[in-house]
């Protein structure tokens, strides 16, 4: 099993093999922060101009691939000398990540608190994604905290402040914008999207002040393409993996994944009325569900999913096996822990073993999906509708 400090100070100093660098996709951000200051589009190689730029993706390309609205916070990283810098990354995003599943596990009822909590540690302990995530400086913890600190802030009716995070979010990797699913069909909130599209025009038009309006529209016409594309490996953990042999690639599996999901996410609603919060005042246990399914579908229905990006799941999966333990028959409880067992697991560099992250989503999604649909009863009569909930 995976983690103790030590471990993951391992982990942070070992340099990648293959580049002979640490935190090899964080260096992904320094140098475009660098370039950006230098006033060279970020999204280009610039290694002919000055060696310290060299962090190609493909010929032409820098491996810098998302949104430019955080330039500046990337500029003022690239002026520090590169092993300082990447240290205050590392606690930017762990801070923002244990701040965001706390709020969550703040949120929930106070007699369940400490056993989420201690199950959080736990799962942080054996993820492995997680360990992943520290050795090459990945940028998903830091998403996934502000999502988390999104979720807590709207079950507390905070509809603007959740609609900040998550705007803050999608500037960052635009991936979260997924969660509209359930914000605003789930719960039908016409206001909580004009929030959203307010905060989200807030901040490009402040990073506008700083950032060339040239490198948005080089993000949005040649990157966005380009990265949709995916690229086939045997270490992706999406479902486009499962099509690595073939020769098309299931371009319309995202829009109808996604549909399917938001189709879900409306007949939600009927269903969710009788039943009490769970999380704050507003987020019920199917809510809670429906939100579990909008992370994995992000990580299944990406054009590529690396297995850090399955630090995702352990603030939701903390919250749900906890409770739905007392809820479920002993034969769906071991699934769902199976499900999350095989997303915090190691893939290995053989056939057989290279995908576990992948058949826990499969697992899990197949299992809340079933859940919502077919075993609502489960939910709308648990424990916690008969004795109320206290916060």
């Amino acid at each position: 099993m995976e983690l103790s400090i030590p471990t993951a100070a391992q982990y942070f100093t070992t340099p990648s093999p293959s580049v002979n660098r640490t935190n090899w996709d964080f260096l992904a951000h320094y140098v475009a922060g660098k370039a950006a200051t230098a006033k060279l589009d970020p999204y280009k190689d610039h290694s002919a101009v000055d060696p310290e730029l060299a962090d190609v993706r493909i010929p032409g390309w820098s491996r810098y691939i998302y949104p430019p609205t955080l330039l500046p916070l990337y500029q003022a990283l690239g002026e520090r000398s590169y092993d300082f810098a990447r240290s205050l990354w590392l606690l930017l995003y762990m801070a923002v990540y244990l701040a965001g599943g706390g709020a969550l596990v703040l949120s929930c009822r106070r007699d369940l608190r400490p056993l989420v909590a201690a199950l959080g540690v736990l799962l942080l302990t054996l993820s492995h994604p997680l360990m992943v995530h520290i050795k090459f400086g990945q940028i998903d913890a830091l998403v996934a905290g502000l999502v988390c600190g999104s979720m807590a802030a709207h079950a507390w009716k905070q509809r603007s402040l959740s609609a900040l995070l998550l705007a803050l979010a999608t500037v960052t990797k635009v991936s979260p914008a997924v969660f509209l699913i359930y914000f605003v069909i789930a719960h039908r909130d016409l206001r909580y999207l004009a929030w959203y599209a307010f905060w989200s025009a807030a901040l490009v038009a402040a990073s506008l002040t700083l950032v060339p309006v040239a490198y948005y529209q080089t993000f949005v016409t040649e990157v966005l393409p380009d990265i949709g594309r995916g690229a086939f490996s045997r270490y992706d953990q999406s479902i486009f993996k499962l099509f690595q042999y073939r020769f098309f690639t299931p371009k319309l599996l995202p829009p109808l994944g996604f549909g399917c999901l938001a189709l879900l996410a409306w007949r939600l609603q009927p269903t969710v009325a009788s039943q009490p919060p769970v999380i704050g005042r507003v987020m019920t246990l199917s809510h809670l569900v429906l939100a579990a399914l909008c992370t994995q579908a992000i990580l299944l229905l990406s054009p590529i999913c690396w297995m850090m990006a399955y630090v995702w799941i352990i603030p939701f999966s903390s919250l749900l096996i906890v409770m739905l333990a007392p809820r479920l028959t002993a034969r769906r409880f071991l699934l769902l822990v199976a499900g999350v067992a095989l997303m915090c697991a190691m893939t290995r560099g053989i056939p057989i073993a290279d995908s576990p992250n992948l058949a826990g989503n499969l697992l899990a999604t197949a299992f809340f999906v079933l859940l919502l649909t077919r075993c609502s009863g489960a939910i709308a009569s648990s424990p916690v509708q008969q004795s109320g909930v206290t916060h």
